[in-house]
């Protein structure tokens, strides 16, 4: 019964060892395993956090190209309206200078004639 009772003990230990052993495996295992995602995640984290900077200089220049569009539909828009009103002004000298052109060419004209009939 002692012989039994210690090979039993031997086998309980063999046994004992054994589960040890693959259970110290298996968490050296999962603790590579944890590691391994740990590595990820902080590779994921810093890839979000440079992506969410990339949008946020995208988003700001996106701001500045939309401000620089409008500045320039403005500038466009007040260059049309001085145009606009250069072409008046010079509209308007033209008819100036032809009116005056015509009154001179009458007073000439009427000079020519008083000095035709005076003669």
């Amino acid at each position: 019964l002692a012989a039994d009772g210690a090979r039993h003990d031997d086998e309980t230990a063999r046994a004992y060892e054994s589960l040890r052993r693959a259970l110290g495996a298996d968490a050296a295992e999962a603790n590579a395993s944890l590691r391994e995602a740990h590595a990820l995640l902080t590779n994921a984290r810093g890839a979000a956090r440079t992506a969410e900077s990339q949008l946020a200089s995208r988003r700001a220049a996106l701001v500045r190209a939309d401000e620089a569009a409008r500045k320039a539909s403005e500038d466009a828009e007040d260059a049309r309206g001085a145009t606009e009103a250069a072409e008046a002004n010079a509209r308007a000298e033209v008819t100036q200078e032809v009116a005056r052109a015509a009154a001179l060419a009458r007073d000439r004209a009427r000079t020519h004639e008083r000095r035709c009939g005076d003669k």
